[in-house]
């Protein structure tokens, strides 16, 4: 009997010491900053970005996998200098339990203006995939379209009521010739309001003005909203304005 009483307690402490060891627990980036900003940056093509982030495990990291991507559709031909989108794809190994990852990539200054997409994400030794963390890059180009934003003042707060209209005044220049204007409001990544303009033929200049009126809806709810405004020329540039719109 007391043979199997030992036998019986082997047998759960080894259970338990194979429970224990099991590594179900995922990974976390704690912290990314881009030229010492959180969440957006923007980069003039031909410099650097500085990358930092921290990450952690409560056994061992494995790995950190960086990836910048921008979606560009076709341009038409005869263009003056090629621009060519800034693409990384890229997996770095992860050490300890805690790490501070520190890269700094260069922009080609023939890069596409645009906004681009970056996605880190990170893995630990035992497979198990942490939280993923987006970061807007926008680049800009000696060749970008350049807004004039006359009204509303783009250094004020932007406030409105549901049903009011938004109105803008200034204009858009580009000396390859515009192609696109395109103009939206957002809330929590849906869009409320959206418009797209194409140029044909493409036009150094683009009248604000022009734009339909943008409507807040009746039904908005109260709280903040992000316009947004692009313009793309020739070449595949595009210029990028956002503004937080109050709702109140």
């Amino acid at each position: 009997m007391k043979r199997f009483s030992w036998l019986l307690v082997v047998l759960v402490v080894g259970f338990v010491a194979c429970k224990k060891g099991k590594d179900d627990e995922n990974p976390v980036i704690t912290g990314m900053r881009i030229n010492n900003a959180v969440g957006e940056v923007v980069v003039e093509a031909g410099n650097t970005i500085t990358v930092e982030t921290s990450i952690q495990d409560s056994r061992a990291l494995g790995e950190y996998k960086f990836t910048v991507e921008g979606v560009f559709d076709g341009v038409p031909t005869a263009k003056k200098q090629d621009f060519v989108p800034f693409q990384l794809n890229e997996t770095f190994p992860a050490v300890n339990r805690q790490d501070l990852d520190f890269r700094i990539f260069d922009i080609p200054a023939n890069t596409t203006a645009g906004v681009y997409n970056i996605v880190a994400s990170v893995k630990d030794k035992g497979g198990n995939e942490g939280n993923t963390v987006y970061f807007d890059l926008i680049v800009k180009n000696s060749s970008t379209p350049e807004f004039d934003i006359l009204n509303p003042n783009i250094r004020a707060d932007w406030k409105v009521q549901a049903g009011d209209t938004l109105p803008l005044f200034g204009g858009i220049t580009d000396a390859d010739g515009l192609v696109e204007i395109k103009s939206a409001l957002v809330k929590n990544n849906s869009s409320v309001y959206n418009e797209t303009i194409a140029l044909n033929p493409a036009s150094g200049t683009f009248n604000l003005s022009g734009l339909p009126l943008i409507i807040i809806p009746a039904t908005a709810a109260k709280g903040t909203y992000r316009f947004h405004l692009t313009g793309k020329d020739t070449q595949g540039n595009i210029a990028v304005f956002r503004k937080d719109v109050a709702v109140e």
